[in-house]
């Protein structure tokens, strides 16, 4: 089919709701190249069904899947393509598996960044930043050659800000903007939560905001959010749960999972995953904004070039900062304390960003 035509009009299952029609901003790309890389990781077990089905690209895309791994990682993660080519998925052309970033990474459209060294006993997250601030960088200067300039780049891996700031850093032929964090798990937990205290469906509940950092010190924004049309605060009269709460369940609804099943949030990651890119690729639908990690262009007071979690707009013109929110000022000491956060995890890094100034305009 001809790439110039006119938007292509393609039906898609959502999770958990009857199919809706969705309009592709990409002019009827009919194949698209994806590389994810920590391919044998729990989160990409549960993520390849759904992105091998056309629940992230639509049913008529077809996918050449590239899956990188590490190299005593090769044969578990052959084993999964023998078990995705067995499940009968039309839409992939191909299956690659190789623990060569350069052949993976290599006229790329998407990249789905899952890698991440392994934690081991003992070792304290400021290690682990580290270590995976080292493969991510590795990765950035290796994408900027290789992928199409076009690319995006999706950051999953723990602490997603930070990793995402030094991908932008050292990927410079690739606009900032093609870069994003998942902070989606964060705002579907606040939709979880708000449907399960006022009984209406989660598809009633519109524009939450998870903002600042993927961490403890994430904002859950109900202010501006509405239920069946009207505004969540008129609809839930709580202030108290809005500020104590249901920050504290944001804070530690992933510890708690870990805790019951020994693992992190495999499947839920996988769905946020999945809606990230949807509204990445197809757009976010008028009058709604998303969540999303890109780098602050000094709104709200954020630190310029700081990934932040902010609410966006996607559309043909990309990624775009919701402007001229009102910020109360309970709101806006919750977002000072991941300001904070970003600017300490980056001083760890510093090797991999430079000596970042810290220029505390909301001082």
């Amino acid at each position: 089919m001809d790439s110039q035509n006119s938007s292509s009009k393609v039906t898609l299952p959502a999770h958990g709701q009857q199919a809706v029609q969705r309009t592709s901003l990409n002019n009827l790309t009919q194949r698209l190249n994806i590389c994810i890389t920590g391919a044998g990781g729990k989160i990409a077990y549960s993520f390849l069904p759904m992105l091998c089905a056309g629940e992230v690209f639509g049913p008529e895309t077809k996918l050449d899947i590239r899956l990188l791994t590490t190299k005593n990682s090769l044969a578990k993660v052959q084993g999964i393509v023998m078990d995705l080519e067995d499940s009968m998925y039309p839409l992939v052309e191909k299956f690659h598996v190789s623990d060569d970033p350069i052949n993976m990474f290599k006229d790329c459209d998407y990249i789905i960044a899952l890698a991440s060294h392994p934690r081991v006993a003992g070792m304290e997250r400021s290690d682990l930043t580290k270590l995976n601030a080292k493969i991510f960088n590795e990765h950035a200067i290796l994408i900027n050659e290789f992928a199409k300039p076009t690319v995006k780049v999706i950051v999953v891996t723990n602490p997603v800000n930070t990793l995402c700031r030094i991908m932008i850093k050292h990927a410079p032929s690739i606009p900032a903007e093609n870069f994003t964090g998942l902070t989606r798990l964060d705002a579907n937990r606040i939709v979880v939560k708000l449907s399960q205290l006022s009984g209406a469906p989660q598809s009633s509940i519109k524009n939450v905001i998870a903002w600042g950092n993927h961490s403890r010190n994430t904002f859950a924004d109900v202010n501006h959010g509405t239920i069946d049309g009207q505004p969540i605060r008129k609809v839930i009269q709580n202030d108290e749960y809005f500020e104590k709460d249901l920050q504290e369940y944001i804070a530690t609804r992933g510890f708690d999972i870990i805790n019951l099943t020994g693992v992190t949030a495999t499947i839920s990651t996988a769905i946020a995953l999945r809606d990230h890119i949807k509204d990445l690729y197809f757009g976010t639908k008028e009058g709604e904004w998303t969540s999303m990690s890109i780098a602050s262009d000094g709104s709200y007071n954020v630190p310029k070039g700081m990934v932040f979690s902010f609410p966006v707009t996607c559309g043909k013109d990309g990624v775009k900062i919701v402007k001229n929110l009102n910020i109360n000022g309970f709101a806006w000491n919750r977002m000072c304390l991941s300001i904070d956060e970003l600017e300490k995890e980056a001083d760890l890094v510093k090797e991999y960003l430079g000596d970042i100034s810290k220029i505390r305009s909301y001082l």
